[in-house]
């Protein structure tokens, strides 16, 4: 649901004590052209998160002390009413997505081609009917050295099981990139998800994945439902100051983190503020 206020009403939820403005920073997140990264593998605020756990059993995230982006105490749903960001980019502006991590299945075998199940003993923590929330695939401790192509299993927004079509495991050359391409060929660039199979948008659960072709490394499954993108200009002096008149509720409990984009393979340096209000 978008945010259901005029002026005023924001103004009240500031004088009224109903809004919270969270401080980020991070430090030298490792970045690659053209490839989309998790900005968790670095240093600051939120902590740094190497995103492992029991091998291939799926980890429910709930925000909590600095492991994600804190949007205040929940005395109902809140909305994200603005971001400012500074980076020190020398690639250009770097786009960035906003998005809930719901949780992730770490440790998966890059060195297999056999069939991986996944362990859900763990359900999804929000979101639960898997509507909206989309599957990628992340370079976890070691980077993909060689290209491939996957499938994975899930259940879909519906509940019906399912095959995704082929997509491309692209190489990494560092922790937190996105592998996975928006077809079979492994050197395409474009959206964050995996590619989904019908008509239904969303995974409740995946229940397996294979290669075709070792990728080698290890790699993470994550499911994330996304909440917003912008544009950040990437000079450390000018801020990026974007508001969000119209943005999604989000639920008690999300634990949110970026994805960002940019065609330099320097790394990055990133600190801002985003404001939330309920």
């Amino acid at each position: 649901m978008a945010l259901p206020r005029g002026t005023a009403s924001i103004e009240d939820a500031f004088e009224q004590g109903r809004s919270h403005t969270q401080r980020l920073i991070k430090s030298a997140v490792a970045a690659s052209g053209a490839r989309w990264t998790d900005w968790a593998f670095a240093s600051g605020q939120p902590a740094y998160d190497p995103r492992i756990g029991t091998a291939l059993a799926f980890v429910p995230q709930r925000a909590s002390a600095n492991e994600h982006i804190y949007a205040g105490q929940f005395t109902s749903e809140k909305h994200l009413l603005s971001a400012t960001l500074r980076a020190d980019g020398a690639g250009g502006p770097i786009s960035v997505l906003l998005f809930d991590l719901l949780g992730y299945y770490p440790l998966i075998d890059g060195d297999s081609t056999e069939y991986q199940p996944l362990d859900n003993t763990l359900p999804l923590p929000r979101c639960t009917d898997g509507t909206g929330v989309l599957p990628v695939l992340v370079s976890s401790v070691a980077p993909a050295i060689v290209t491939s192509t996957a499938v994975i299993s899930y259940t879909d927004a519906n509940g019906v099981q399912r095959t995704s079509p082929p997509f491309g495991v692209a190489t990494g050359s560092s922790p937190g990139q996105v592998l996975n391409t928006p077809s079979s060929a492994a050197t395409s660039t474009g959206g964050i998800g995996i590619p989904l199979s019908g008509s239904i948008y969303g995974v409740r659960s995946v229940s397996g994945i294979q290669y075709t072709t070792a990728p080698g490394g290890l790699q993470c499954l994550y499911l994330v439902r996304p909440i917003t993108t912008f544009t950040c200009n990437g000079n450390q002096y000018l801020a990026t100051e974007r508001f969000f008149p119209n943005s999604p509720a989000l639920p008690d409990g999300c634990a949110l983190n970026l994805f960002f984009y940019q065609q330099t393979s320097a790394s990055t340096s990133f600190f801002g503020h985003l404001t939330f209000i309920d």
